[in-house]
């Protein structure tokens, strides 16, 4: 680290000391399971039973499960199920004003606002850091976010040492602007979409780019599966360490590879992780491919016990430190989409544009033509926002697009068991 970003970092955590050392407790905790998972198993399973118990105590939709104790006895609940009882899932014991809002549009579609206690939101930024340090990423130094958001201001920016690299619009100039923010700004960890990721690589190396050109030291790949192709590519022109993350927003890192690991180790200190049967609410058989199931330990505001996330895995142990893995992982890979110009649109951009609409329960867009698309609802019966939503992708596409709303009462998945959100029928090799 230079002497910016050390001085940044020591900042972070003279704050942290000054707030009571809340994250620093958390990454010792994190280290600590890691260490002694043997030793720590015991510790993740008191954490359940006290969510149990306060559930059942201080919510109104698991009073009605006052009986129960163990966790299998619980059922499995959709995003569908929280919607509908919303209310139901708050804890008395907190004050909605008190708590911190974390919206998020998910990986199939469903727009929704989780509350989090301050605790939680500590053992959310915990994680980043933790899991962060096994490719390389301090707090303070130089690095990137590839995503879809909203914008951060520039003294946030300045003091957490970030780029922003946000890819509403993939058009060469973007790309040139990214190489160039790349080079000159001598970044050293990136963290984002693989997709987009592989489309500035691509576009670097048609540059003649090199690992000589770059500072970066490794890559976080999050919200989309990282293939071995783009994995190959992104070591090749960084010449760095590359690993995949799977975290959400509403919950926080859910599991992430090591270095030279290509399996998903799961935070099992902070979530108790399940897989199902693809089409029943049943435990997977070993090795099958199934439907992930979230408990948060630390999620107090709003606990949500036994969540059917929407992705699909498969489970697998290391024997030799009890450390349970995801072998497998699937069920977030996004197709792209291109305005009637031919430019590509993030499908993150259309996701975000739907972000806060509450009342929309799932949606898939489809690229049907050059100019037709077709966005397929399913809402909740007080959705009255269509123009809202016609005007935002409307904004994205822009003005030559036809666009079509369609109200369905499910969107069904594919065979496969996943449910994409964007689809691209048109042929796309009209854009390459």
């Amino acid at each position: 680290m230079n002497v910016f970003e050390l001085a940044r970092n020591r900042a972070f955590w003279c704050l942290d000391f000054i707030k009571g050392s809340n994250v620093r407790k958390h990454i010792t905790d994190l280290t600590r399971n890691y260490q002694s998972p043997a030793e720590t198993s015991g510790l993740a399973k008191q954490r359940l039973e006290k969510l149990i118990d306060h559930a059942r105590n201080t919510t109104p939709f698991y009073r009605k499960f006052e009986n129960i104790r163990k966790l299998e006895d619980f059922p499995v609940i959709q995003k569908r199920t929280v919607r509908e009882n919303y209310e139901d899932f708050f804890s008395e014991t907190y004050k909605k004003e008190d708590l911190i809002p974390v919206t998020t549009s998910g990986s199939y579609g469903t727009p929704f606002t989780f509350y989090l206690t301050k605790e939680k939101k500590a053992r959310q930024l915990a994680e980043i850091i933790f899991f962060g340090q096994w490719s390389g990423y301090r707090v303070g130094i130089k690095h990137a976010y590839v995503r879809v958001t909203k914008a951060k201001s520039k003294l946030k920016l300045f003091m957490q040492n970030e780029i922003l690299m946000c890819p509403v619009n993939i058009t060469e100039q973007w790309l040139e602007q990214q190489r160039q923010l790349l080079h000159r700004k001598k970044i050293k960890v990136i963290i984002g979409y693989p997709s987009t990721l592989d489309a500035i690589i691509r576009y670097c190396k048609k540059k003649g780019d090199s690992p000589k050109n770059f500072s970066i030291i490794s890559v976080i790949t999050s919200a989309e599966p990282l293939y071995d192709n783009v994995r190959d590519k992104i070591e090749s022109i960084f010449d760095c360490n590359v690993v995949s993350r799977y975290s959400t927003e509403e919950f926080g890192v859910l599991a992430q590879e090591r270095r030279g690991e290509h399996k998903h180790i799961i935070n099992n200190s902070t979530y108790h992780i399940e897989i199902f049967d693809m089409h029943k609410n049943i435990p997977a058989e070993q090795g099958k491919l199934g439907r992930i199931v979230v408990t948060d330990l630390f999620s107090y505001a709003m606990p949500l016990i036994r969540y059917d996330i929407g992705d699909l895995g498969i489970m697998s142990v290391n024997n030799s430190n009890t450390i349970p893995m995801l072998e497998k992982l699937e069920g977030r890979k996004i197709e792209s989409v291109y305005n009637p110009s031919g430019i590509r649109i993030s499908p993150f951009a259309i996701n975000g544009s739907l972000r806060d609409q509450q009342n929309i329960v799932q949606f898939q867009f489809i690229q049907k033509g050059a100019l037709d698309y077709v966005l397929k609802l399913v809402t909740l019966d007080s959705f009255k926002e269509e123009q809202i939503v016609r005007d935002r992708i409307i904004a994205l596409l822009g003005n030559r697009a036809n666009l079509k709303i369609e109200y369905v009462d499910s969107i069904p998945p594919l065979p496969s068991g996943k449910r994409p959100y964007i689809i691209n029928e048109f042929n796309k090799t009209s854009y390459n």
